[in-house]
């Protein structure tokens, strides 16, 4: 890890992760010559435990609190804590 440098608000590299398939021809001569391969996020709802697919809702405050679009509206407030919203890989 002290070569690796990781934004202190994210982990990018973790058993799940998968790679990108870029799309347009620009991305895929990006990711060719890149040095870091590009990886999507797979997440995994805690609430249900389903993989999540569209919008994750994750806890701004737990390091890896997770919830789909299904239980987000009645875990939330059980959980107690704010939420943001991303676009599942």
């Amino acid at each position: 890890w002290s070569g690796t440098t990781v934004p202190h608000e994210r982990v990018l590299l973790f058993p799940g992760a998968q790679p990108q398939n870029p799309s347009s021809p620009a991305q895929q001569e990006d990711a060719a010559t890149a040095a870091v391969p590009h990886f999507c996020e797979v997440a995994h709802c805690d609430g249900c435990s389903q993989r999540i697919v569209g919008t994750i809702q994750k806890c701004t405050v737990c390091f890896d609190f997770d919830l789909c679009s299904k239980c987000y509206p009645a875990l939330r407030r059980k959980h107690g804590h704010t939420f943001r919203a991303e676009r599942a890989g």
